[in-house]
This record gives C-alpha cells, structure tokens and sequence, in this order.
C-alpha cells in the first residue's frame, strides 16, 4: 500500500459527468462518497490539449476520472453539483505509474468553475 492510499483522510464527494441533456446542460452519475487526500494549493498543470492551466486544489484519488466531473469536500447528497456552490469542478487528471509497477498514482486539478 503507498503513502498516498494510507493517507487518503479526507470524505469527498464525487459525480461523474455522463453526457447532455435535450438542451445541452451537463448530467451527471449519483453522488458517490469516496475517501481522498485533498491538498488546498496553486499549481501549473498541463491540460488536455497540452496547453498550462492553474489548479486551485489537487486532489489524489483511487480512481479515474475526467475533465468536467465534480469534486466536493465533505460529504453531500445534491443529486446536481452545479447547485452546490463548493463542488469544484475537475480541470485535468494524471494518472502516473508508481515505481513498483502495481498501481498508480491518480491526481485531479481542481479551479473555477466553466459552467
């Protein structure tokens, strides 16, 4: 077990987004309560399209996720993050091998919201 999975201390929410609605507003998967280690710093991270983007918070997880999801800190039951005035929304993810080879290390850039 790495650092990062025994130090996973902070009770987050997660939605991931599944696609559109008829009038083009995001949908989103239930809210999932997941365990993370939730870091509350700037940083400089590359985007999608290899373009640097700031991050307001970076936040190790255990699984994959993707650009346009939501992140929120604590524990919440709102079926929709964007009613939620703290969920962040989730600008990049890296997922990194760890040296051994047997896992990885899974990192989401939070900042303002796009929507």
């Amino acid at each position: 077990m790495s650092f990062l999975s025994r130090n996973r201390n902070d009770a987050a929410t997660y939605w991931a987004m599944t696609g559109n609605d008829s009038s083009g507003d995001p949908t989103f998967a239930a809210a999932k309560a997941i365990q993370v280690r939730w870091e509350q710093r700037s940083t400089v991270f590359t985007g999608p399209g290899g373009e640097e983007k700031n991050a307001t918070d970076v936040v190790f997880v255990l699984e994959d996720m993707n650009p346009g999801d939501f992140l929120f800190l604590g524990a919440s039951v709102v079926a929709d993050p964007l009613t939620l005035k703290a969920a962040k929304e989730i600008h990049g993810f890296s997922k990194i091998p760890q040296l051994r080879g047997r896992d990885h290390e899974r990192r989401a850039f939070l900042g303002a919201r796009s929507r």
